[in-house]
């Protein structure tokens, strides 16, 4: 059996992620696959299609944001390469400057991959409020 070529497209962005008072975005984003459903039961797992044997793929792409930009190089995979096929992709930013880090806007609508660049989806990162109600502490 002949094996296909995957297509990846490359991240691209044309402004810096900000959160909504300006200041810039250090977290990360997860690039998640939404798996295709058949009778209500998702798939447990992906492929790239056209290989023998499958070649599995993550669920989730982590995108690393410092300072509002992406940083480093990293491909995503056209839903056309996918097995098996009607996958889509969401995604979800999340801060670390918290430990563990936490979740801060998503999930994005669900999107398709089929283009050379992909400019994931601009969710609003909306800075905490002050608390209002003071802690009880620990017995």
């Amino acid at each position: 059996m002949a094996t296909s070529i995957p297509s990846y497209a490359t991240l691209s962005q044309t402004a810096s992620i900000a959160w909504s008072n300006g200041d810039l975005f250090n977290g990360f984003l997860l690039i998640g696959l939404v798996v295709p459903t058949s009778g209500g039961t998702g798939w447990a797992e992906l492929d790239l299609g056209g290989q023998s044997p499958g070649e599995r793929i993550p669920l989730f792409t982590k995108v690393s944001v410092v300072n509002g930009q992406f940083d480093g190089t990293i491909g995503v995979i056209y839903n056309t390469s996918i097995s098996p096929p009607n996958s889509k992709y969401s995604c979800w930013y999340y801060d670390q400057s918290v430990y563990p880090p936490k979740q801060i806007a998503g999930p994005s609508t669900l999107f398709t991959v089929t283009s050379a660049t992909l400019t994931p989806p601009a969710l609003t990162l909306t800075v905490p409020t002050a608390g209002t109600v003071a802690p009880t502490p620990d017995a």
